[in-house]
């Protein structure tokens, strides 16, 4: 098993690019007291290096109930661009599960024990806006407003050949287990 956890920039694989393809494993958050609010550990795909990658972070709440979430962000330069944060369901602290993403033509799709829990379309260009994405409490799909600075620029790793890895922030942090990467390129 391999322990992930205040990797704030990350870690990735360097030995294969990937394009179309399904990363799986097994997770367990680590159920330590120094973790603060919520639980997480982020997938990294597309990456030119660790400044410039997609990130599929799954992240949880510290107390019960343990309503599991999804938050998508784009790295590019060094600068981070969160893309939702979504409530998909819960999960068993106690338990690990299994995770999945499967990334095809720009889409991609998360499972949770072979369970079907979000869909993602690639960004190919993101906002340079400040703030936060973050759920609103009173209603899930409500998403607090952020000042936008009107700026865009293209992501050029946008549906390419990049690094894989994972990576959680300070004071965050999971087991993994059976890590395995495939290529979908024959499909």
């Amino acid at each position: 098993s391999l322990i992930i956890q205040n990797s704030a920039s990350g870690c990735l694989l360097d030995i294969y690019l990937w394009k179309n393809f399904e990363l799986s494993f097994e997770m367990k958050y680590l159920l330590d007291d120094t973790q603060e609010g919520y639980r997480s550990l982020g997938i990294l795909f597309g990456a030119w290096n660790l400044e410039s990658y997609y990130m599929f972070e799954i992240a949880t709440k510290k107390v019960s109930p343990y309503d599991l979430y999804v938050k998508p962000h784009v790295r590019l330069y060094g600068t981070w661009e969160p893309v939702n944060f979504d409530r998909v369901g819960t999960c068993n602290l106690k338990q690990p599960f299994r995770v999945k993403i499967r990334v095809m033509n720009g889409l991609v799709v998360f499972y949770v024990d072979g369970k079907q829990m979000y869909e993602w379309i690639l960004p190919d260009q993101i906002d340079l806006r400040y703030g936060r994405v973050e759920p609103d409490q009173s209603d899930a799909k409500k998403k607090r407003e952020v000042i936008s600075h009107k700026m865009t620029a293209m992501v050029p790793f946008y549906n390419q050949y990049g690094k894989v890895g994972l990576r959680a922030d300070w004071g965050q942090g999971a087991t993994v287990k059976d890590f395995q990467v495939k290529s979908l390129s024959g499909i």
